[in-house]
């Protein structure tokens, strides 16, 4: 059985939990203390003011003077152990819900928009964590104030005392009822403010596009509705609120109108001193506030619920299966490097996208597929690295079956060159070892020159310590392919998988990148998605799907004689266009 979110929330104390709870419990007593000896304190001086009594106004005034000497002396100290704990639990928290969010499936970030993700990263924690760092601290905090504010006054009156807890009952009573309502509404408003994040991050990562089109003014009206959204959610919330804030106001200055009457009266009865009454109205402040704020407290739990909800959802999601990261899955001696047995694969049901595929490529070949836009070429790469699982069939990596592995385990036999070859913000030289932490400087200059990318990095003021910007806006986009292809070889995997290697290269980069190919194909095995067919000519076999379907597969000579082949049309356009299709 799952723990609550907050039983969960509370968990992630467990490293700090006796330091938070001693400091939590010192910060709550020195308030309660604080609350009670001022009520105390009051009622000497009044007392003693009506008396004439100097030895107890003197003696008053040196307890006080001992009392506020240790509070100023505790209070900072337990104030730094606690938030330091709560920091420390944040941090702990933060760091699960990033690992969760690494540890989704591929299928996760395909469907859903970075933004959510982002907004639980940053919007959803800090409100959970405010759970634990403001709302348990206020509940303790009024507690204890409330219990000794209530047991001092017992003391001094217990009608008193009677009248104040009758008073908080029915404060209670009327939050407790107003509760649930805020947790619906506190989730409404954190899926708003996930979906304003989402376009918040299109607009900021398509700038370009957004400009080239001038469309500044729709993404505007649209950033606006969503926004106008999030607004109304927030209002709704405060609309609530404020009514729990008339509700608690209407409680308390009843309370305070009642105890007040009730106390004159038996002061006027010579039932209890006027120090007494005075120092009882100031106590029901301590009984009240239990009661009045504890709608906010209500309010605060329900809104930090409604995150943890949030972020439990992603912590609790099917995670896919990495395994250890230095456990590079050995290739068998005599199988083939990759095999497709009977393969299909669908993105949605009722929606194929691979029908029967059949492949084998083995070890040191160059193997290429082509084939029309749409046609599931790139779906082979994704399924080969673990990205998805196959509908049905089995794929096996040197003679293992993938399915049988941790996705981790797999892509450790792997290099990939994506299309979309990303670099993180961050220098060259990083980039490039990113696949291969602690590279030495010699083997990233090798493999960079290997991609052909060496002569360019040279010519760099700081060389690999060059920044690339983020999304290595800061270099060209066939010199960011050569990085990313770089990055491949550095890995030194049995198999390089290269999507469209060179679909944003000039022909000088475009013949680089194609002898690196043939290079690195001497001494692993290689498999190229391509759409340029001139860089693949000299690839052992090449494979040409469409529809989903494997239609031709053979050497570039036997392929090209094939009359009406599928192959022999797309070299033709090519020849007669002479430009080159694009395929995603």
């Amino acid at each position: 059985m799952k723990r609550g979110a907050f039983g969960r929330l509370l968990g992630y104390m467990r490293e700090s939990l006796p330091a938070y709870i001693i400091a939590l419990l010192s910060v709550s007593v020195l308030t309660a203390g604080m609350q009670v000896y001022g009520a105390h304190f009051t009622r000497m001086m009044l007392d003693a003011a009506i008396a004439g009594d100097t030895a107890l106004l003197s003696s008053g005034l040196q307890r006080l003077t001992l009392v506020l000497l240790g509070v100023v002396i505790l209070m900072p100290h337990a104030n730094h152990v606690f938030l330091a704990s709560c920091a420390k639990a944040t941090g702990n928290l933060r760091r699960d819900v990033f690992a969760g969010v690494l540890g989704l499936p591929f299928m996760h970030f395909e469907r859903e928009h970075g933004g959510g993700l982002l907004s639980s990263l940053t919007n959803d924690i800090h409100e959970a964590e405010q759970a634990y760092m403001n709302t348990v601290s206020g509940a303790a905090s009024l507690g204890i104030t409330g219990l000794a504010s209530a047991a001092y006054l017992a003391l001094l009156e217990w009608r008193l005392a009677a009248f104040a807890l009758a008073v908080g009952g029915c404060t209670l009573m009327v939050k407790s009822l107003q509760a649930r309502r805020l947790r619906v509404m506190g989730r409404e408003v954190q899926d708003a403010r996930a979906d304003l994040t989402s376009r918040l991050v299109d607009i900021l990562t398509g700038t370009r596009v957004i400009r080239a089109f001038n469309a500044q003014s729709l993404l505007l009206s649209d950033y606006e509705r969503r926004s106008v959204h999030v607004y109304r959610a927030s209002m709704k919330r405060v609309r609530w609120n404020a009514l729990f804030a008339g509700s608690d106001a209407l409680l308390k200055t009843g309370g305070l109108v009642g105890i007040l009457l009730l106390g004159v009266w038996m002061a006027m009865q010579g039932i209890i001193t006027i120090g007494a009454a005075v120092a009882s109205l100031q106590l029901l402040w301590g009984v009240s506030a239990l009661s009045a704020s504890l709608g906010g407290v209500i309010a605060g739990v329900q809104s930090s619920m409604a995150a943890a909800d949030r972020l439990f959802e992603l912590l609790d999601a099917d995670k896919e299966s990495v395994g250890e990261g230095n456990d590079r899955l050995p290739l068998k001696q005599g199988e083939p490097a990759i095999e497709f047995r009977h393969v299909s694969f669908q993105y949605e049901p009722g929606i194929p996208v691979l029908h029967d595929i059949s492949l084998h490529v083995e070890p040191g070949q160059l193997v290429a597929i082509v084939g029309p836009s749409g046609g599931g070429k790139s779906t082979v790469l994704k399924l080969l690295l673990g990205f998805y699982r196959p509908t049905q069939g089995q794929i096996l990596i040197g003679g293992q079956d993938s399915s049988d592995c941790p996705a981790g385990r797999i892509r450790s036999a792997m290099a990939y060159m994506p299309q979309d070859d990303y670099l993180f913000a961050g220098t060259v030289a990083e980039n490039i070892a990113l696949g291969c932490p602690g590279a030495s400087p010699t083997a990233i200059a090798e493999a960079a020159r290997k991609a052909g990318v060496d002569d360019f990095i040279a010519a760099m003021e700081m060389g690999y310590n060059t920044p690339v910007g983020e999304g290595g806006g800061q270099v060209s986009g066939g010199q960011r392919e050569r990085i990313a292809l770089a990055r491949a070889i550095l890995k030194d995997a049995p198999i390089l998988l290269l999507d469209e290697p060179t679909a944003a290269l000039d022909e000088q980069s475009q013949l680089l990148v194609q002898q690196a190919i043939e290079s690195l194909a001497a001494e692993r095995t290689v498999l190229v998605v391509a759409h340029r067919l001139s860089t693949i000519e000299n690839a052992d076999r090449i494979v040409v799907i469409a529809d989903g379907r494997i239609v031709e597969t053979g050497k570039h000579s036997q392929l090209i004689k094939l009359p009406d082949g599928a192959y022999q049309q797309m070299y033709r356009h090519r020849r007669t266009a002479g430009v080159q299709p694009v395929s995603h």
